[in-house]
């Protein structure tokens, strides 16, 4: 399905959130992040894969900074 392909995006390993409550594609990634950054995505027209790519590569952004940055 269109929402496992965008999965594959998501940084190897990231825990993630999902949620479809009330029709608003939300998605969180990393949880339990021990530095506190997460990245959210939200779609209020509850289209979820494109909310997973979103958030898939906001997280891959922060990570490629951080690997840069430290």
């Amino acid at each position: 399905t269109s929402v496992d392909a965008a999965l594959t995006l998501m940084p190897d390993g990231a825990e993630y959130e999902i949620s479809t409550l009330y029709g608003l594609a939300m998605i969180e990634v990393p949880l339990n992040a021990s530095d506190g950054v997460t990245q959210t995505a939200r779609r209020r027209d509850g289209n979820l894969p494109l909310a997973i790519c979103e958030c898939a590569l906001r997280a891959r952004q922060a990570m490629n900074t951080e690997e840069k940055e430290g």
